[in-house]
């Protein structure tokens, strides 16, 4: 699989966009959702808009957690000949983020908010929150692995990134759970700007949209360190 490696990332950058987009340009045909400031999911939790926002968000989460397996392989093989047993339990325990991230993209696409809340929400903490936290430990090992794949620039703005990821998180569920407090509305998915705490719906949704750009952005990043590796497809043996 040579080089070919390096577009992996690039499919997971694609593919967020163009879910994302597919359903909202969708619920704001149908007139489900207010035009500005509706959250991800928001967009996607109608039919016929939330089929697509199943099927496209699993599949990105097949692509993603791709990604995460072949950066947890990366970073073994660097650490292979180092017998660094920490670097080895970070690692596992950064694979298991990343796995545990990816299925959440899959909760959040199957479970739509107006159906099934609770495990809408639990699927968004496990993919927004465990995502950041993903972020950052793969921002420790591109620190760890200089200058073998990238730069320290390059380190430094995942860093940036993922610890921004966290605090944008924190902000979008605070002001989120603040918001609904005062919705007197009927439709929460299509909120009105006369609602009394309009302003914190916004900022809520502002924080969660570039949260996922950001995420998106660092994933795309990897293309650099999967330039300069290959992998090799498992071998089956017959037993005859």
């Amino acid at each position: 699989m040579a080089n070919r490696l390096m577009f992996l990332p690039l499919v997971v950058f694609i593919l967020f966009p163009v879910s994302f987009i597919t359903t909202y340009t969708m619920a704001i045909a149908n007139g489900h959702v207010n035009p500005f400031f509706s959250y991800i999911s928001d967009t996607g939790t109608i039919s016929p808009e939330s089929c697509w926002f199943a099927l496209l968000l699993n599949i990105t989460a097949i692509a993603l957690g791709s990604v995460v397996y072949i950066r947890y392989k990366q970073i073994e093989e660097y650490f292979s000949e180092k017998s660094s047993v920490w670097m080895g339990r970070m690692n596992t325990l950064a694979m298991i983020l990343g796995i545990f991230s990816s299925f959440g993209v899959s909760v959040v696409g199957a479970f739509q908010e107006t159906n099934v809340l609770t495990v809408h929400v639990l699927g968004a903490f496990m993919a927004f929150l465990g995502g950041a936290f993903y972020l950052i430990f793969q921002a420790f090992f591109t620190f760890k692995m200089l200058p073998m794949f990238t730069n320290r620039f390059i380190a430094i703005v995942r860093m940036i990134i993922g610890i921004s990821c966290v605090i944008l998180f924190t902000v979008t569920y605070t002001a989120g759970v603040f918001s609904f407090k005062g919705f007197q509305g009927k439709n929460a998915v299509k909120w009105e700007r006369s609602e009394p705490n309009w302003g914190l719906r916004a900022l809520s949704v502002s924080c969660e949209w570039i949260m996922a750009a950001l995420f998106d952005l660092y994933i795309l990043s990897f293309m650099l360190d999967f330039s300069k590796i290959t992998f090799k497809s498992p071998q089956v043996q017959l037993y005859v």
